[in-house]
């Protein structure tokens, strides 16, 4: 699990847990984390790669993931997950996560 210097580390520590407990063998990189928000709810998106050695498993994990995986945060619940690209062994996705304040 990789983690850069995001204003908010601790989230940011937090979905790439999250998703590491869906990819044990992966390695999790939270790529970008950017403030988001809309005419009634705020935000972050948060941009994560997933690197894992091919096989069902991942494809089953990353399926699960962008469909009916449905995660909590702390102050945040995720109103999406989208995959933004995937490879053999590599997928990114996005998350939408939005403050519960």
């Amino acid at each position: 699990m990789t983690v850069e210097s995001y204003p908010n580390a601790a989230l940011s520590a937090e979905v790439a847990s999250q998703v590491g407990t869906l990819f044990p063998s992966a390695t999790v990189t939270v790529l970008r984390y950017r403030d988001w928000s809309s005419a009634l709810f705020s935000g972050v998106r948060v941009t994560v790669a997933i690197e894992q050695p091919e096989g069902s498993e991942f494809d089953q994990a990353v399926a699960h993931m962008t469909g009916e995986w449905e995660p909590r945060f702390t102050a945040h619940f995720a109103a999406s997950c989208d995959l933004i690209s995937r490879s053999d062994q590599r997928a990114e996705v996005e998350l939408l996560l939005v403050d519960e304040n």
